[in-house]
């Protein structure tokens, strides 16, 4: 009797065990559009599975890195770092194809880790091992999503020709990172930024910008912005607003320029920076030409200058403001509209702040009675009282354009000045 486990078996299909693999086969692909198509439900596994995956590739590198063991780069940094890895790879799967090298921005991230000193062999070397780690996720969920071979070894030379490009970019950047940060001489940048936002007009500008990583054949925003204090530890508000605002703006072959001149946050950026609103308040004009950069900054200097008199905080450019740069603009005009119609109120005490909260509540809901009267919280014949009052008071009639546009005016001139 012949023993069963002699006889040959029959060859069973190949299974793809890891993205090393099948990284040198060249099998016949899909369409991009296709093959995003058929990696969507392994895109979206591993979607759900970010956080997991972003702790894992943390895990990994800090045991295995002594420089991200010791604590140079803190866990939360090192944690964002993966999920942008995890971002970048779903965004090639979703897409079908790996990234160009101009879709990608690793400056930030390299120049950080520069600064925090992790060395650049350390630091590529950790950044392909959570690429294997990613690679490896997506084996598996391509084996629990059921993928056919075909699709899967597509997937994984998609993954691997993403991740040549990444390492590519990380090189390059890491080198324009640590040229920025030999060149970075705060005294020198200072000098050309103050130079660049009051004149610009030197025979060499456009050389001089270069070398600071400004090319001149683009428009930028022009920024001035005022900070709180202190984060944490010893960073000032200026510092940090200003690291913020480096790594909010930077872009693809082009850096900020910025600097802390007589106590605000000055710069020259490619992007216009979006900040949520918080401890700063930022202006901004643009975009123009290097050569128009005083125009801008001038604009940027009002706009801040506007939105700190109404007291608020975030970026600002002059079509956030709109009306309320008028207003500003003319403090003769603010205080004769509020002589007419607020200055009549002051005599009734209390009731008159109350008449004037009532009018400026009735003119914030379209002049809507009963909207008014919801948003304060009392009977609509309470506010049809305290606006007959009102025109009482100051001979006004709020059905008239003239005086509603006076008054508004009259409001909002005296908000500006009470928050100044």
């Amino acid at each position: 009797m012949t023993d069963s486990s002699a006889e040959p078996r029959k060859a069973e299909p190949a299974r793809v065990t890891s993205l090393d693999d099948h990284r040198d086969r060249h099998p016949d692909e899909p369409s991009p559009a296709e093959l995003a198509r058929r990696l969507a439900p392994v895109a979206a596994r591993l979607e759900a599975d970010a956080d997991d995956l972003a702790a894992r590739q943390a895990d990994l590198v800090q045991a295995r890195f002594d420089s991200y063991a010791v604590g140079a780069a803190p866990r939360a940094s090192i944690v964002e770092s993966a999920h942008r890895n995890i971002r970048h790879l779903l965004a090639a799967l979703r897409a079908g194809r790996p990234p160009s090298p101009e879709e990608l921005d690793e400056l930030g991230r390299t120049r950080e880790r520069a600064v925090q000193g992790i060395p650049t062999d350390e630091m590529h070397d950790a950044y392909r091992a959570a690429l294997r780690l990613l690679g490896d996720a997506f084996v598996d969920a391509a084996a629990a999503c059921g993928l056919d071979q075909a699709t899967t070894l597509a997937g994984t030379g998609l993954l691997w020709s993403t991740a040549d490009v990444l390492t590519s970019v990380v090189v390059k950047a890491r080198q324009e990172a640590e040229l920025d940060l030999a060149r970075s001489d705060e005294g020198q940048r200072v000098d050309f930024l103050r130079a660049l936002v009051f004149d610009a007009s030197m025979a060499d500008l456009r050389k001089r910008a270069a070398a600071f990583g400004l090319p001149s054949d683009r428009s930028y925003w022009a920024v001035r912005a005022h900070a709180g204090e202190a984060g944490s530890g010893e960073v000032s508000g200026g510092e940090e607003l200003r690291a913020r605002l480096d790594a909010a703006t930077r872009t693809y072959g082009c850096r900020p320029l910025l600097g802390v001149i007589d106590g605000d946050v000055v710069g020259v950026v490619p992007l216009r920076p979006h900040l949520d609103a918080g401890r700063f308040t930022i202006g901004i004009g643009g975009p123009l030409p290097l050569e128009a950069m005083p125009r801008a900054f001038a604009t940027a200097s009002r706009m801040l200058d506007v939105a700190v008199g109404f007291g608020l905080t975030g970026s600002f450019e002059l079509r956030d403001l709109s009306v309320r740069v008028a207003v500003a603009s003319e403090p003769d005009l603010g205080a004769l509209l509020a002589e007419r119609y607020l200055t009549p109120l002051q005599a009734e005490g209390d009731f008159g702040e109350l008449l004037i909260e009532t009018v400026s509540t009735h003119l914030a809901g379209g002049g809507r009675i009963v909207a008014t009267a919801h948003r304060l919280g009392v009977h609509q014949n309470t506010v049809r009282h305290r606006l007959s009052r009102f025109e009482e008071l100051t001979g006004a009639h709020l059905d008239d354009l003239d005086t509603t546009i006076e008054l508004w005016w009259a409001l909002t001139w005296r908000r500006h000045e009470g928050d100044r």
